[in-house]
């Protein structure tokens, strides 16, 4: 048990970063940033930018197929058993939002696929999945991915996926809804 927690703060953590969404947490992926030194003659962050994966064109499209026709094509057909195949049974999902009080909290459901029922029902015949676009995918190791997405001008999602058996699957969502 103690392993499943230190992943999915680990993955929550990541998806957060992804998205931005730690305060002063944010990555400078400019070139600017931190100048401390690995001991290789390079900085830190020199080191963790050369961990950045370049995506074999299988993965990538394995990705999108897991984005596209799983996760929003289960929604708009109505597909709980697609839905179910894109997310990991111990997946994920956060919400940083406001209280009743104005207070910044972030919200987390520990089993998305208690959500699955409400997404898949009545289903979205009429959602146009050209209207979600992806804006990035980066991948480390090429074992996990960060998959930012616009969902139509509703919502930004950072979608982490992890590989598994050689197989592309969503461990975490974090969406922030689109400032007005």
């Amino acid at each position: 048990m103690k392993h499943h927690r230190k992943l999915t703060t680990a993955l929550i953590g990541s998806s957060l970063l992804a998205a931005g969404l730690l305060s002063g947490c944010s990555q400078d992926m400019s070139g600017g940033g931190s100048d401390v030194s690995d001991g290789s003659g390079g900085t830190e962050q020199d080191s963790a930018l050369s961990d950045i994966t370049v995506l074999s064109d299988t993965d990538e499209a394995a990705i999108r197929a897991v984005i596209y026709d799983q996760y929003l094509g289960g929604q708009k057909r109505s597909d709980v058993e697609a839905i179910r195949a894109s997310l990991h049974p111990d997946s994920v999902m956060m919400i940083p939002q406001k209280d009743d009080q104005g207070r910044s909290v972030l919200t987390i459901t520990d089993d998305m696929h208690k959500e699955v029922e409400q997404w898949a029902n009545p289903g979205l015949p009429d959602l146009d999945i050209a209207k979600f676009p992806i804006l990035s995918i980066t991948a480390a190791d090429n074992r996990i991915a960060q998959v930012i997405l616009k969902a139509e001008d509703r919502v930004y999602d950072a979608i982490t996926l992890t590989k598994i058996d050689g197989e592309w699957i969503i461990a975490s969502k974090v969406y922030i809804l689109q400032q007005e």
